[in-house]
């Protein structure tokens, strides 16, 4: 979906999808080099390039100021998607942020509370799930999440995941 998304955004380009493991969790993640020139145009439109782990980003204020519901319902599919997770009985986000001065939430995960309750879902967090070390430093790792079958319903109805997550919250409500 994110390739495709640059592709209708930027124009027709060649790229792979690459598939790689993490040294550390052992877990596949996946990598798609972009042109350099996406990169040009989204730092000159206010984007800080870099890790966002590190980083800890502020977020794009017209984000904050979505009226639209489509609009919504698309950056949460694309967030829930990439960083997202169906529990047996939750929705979750989690993103995790350098401890640099001050330990707190990623500013990205406090836009996606927002964001879910403009839908009027109701949304538990953020709270803090761990921490850890990598190589840059103490990493803190905070998550939103949705418990309440009622709110599960609420997201289920406003916002259609990947199919395997998607089939997860059927599952869920209507077994």
């Amino acid at each position: 979906e994110f390739l495709k998304d640059a592709q209708r955004l930027f124009g027709r380009f060649n790229r792979e999808i690459k598939s790689r493991i993490s040294k550390l969790s052992k877990r596949e993640y996946f990598v798609i080099n972009l042109p350099t020139v996406i990169g040009v145009i989204l730092i000159s439109i206010g984007y800080t390039s870099g890790d966002k782990t590190k980083n800890n980003l502020e977020t794009f204020k017209f984000l904050g100021s979505i009226k639209s519901n489509i609009l919504i319902r698309e950056y949460l599919k694309k967030a829930f998607n990439d960083d997202g997770y169906v529990g047996e009985r939750c929705i979750g986000l989690a993103q995790a942020s350098l401890i640099k001065d001050k330990e707190k939430p990623a500013n990205i995960l406090i836009l996606d509370k927002i964001l879910l309750e403009k839908l009027g879902i109701k949304v538990h967090g953020p709270m803090l799930r761990k921490r850890y070390q990598n190589r840059h430093g103490l990493c803190s790792v905070y998550g939103i999440s949705i418990s309440s079958k009622k709110e599960i319903k609420k997201f289920y109805d406003n916002i259609r995941l990947t199919d395997y997550k998607q089939k997860k919250i059927e599952s869920y409500l209507f077994n």
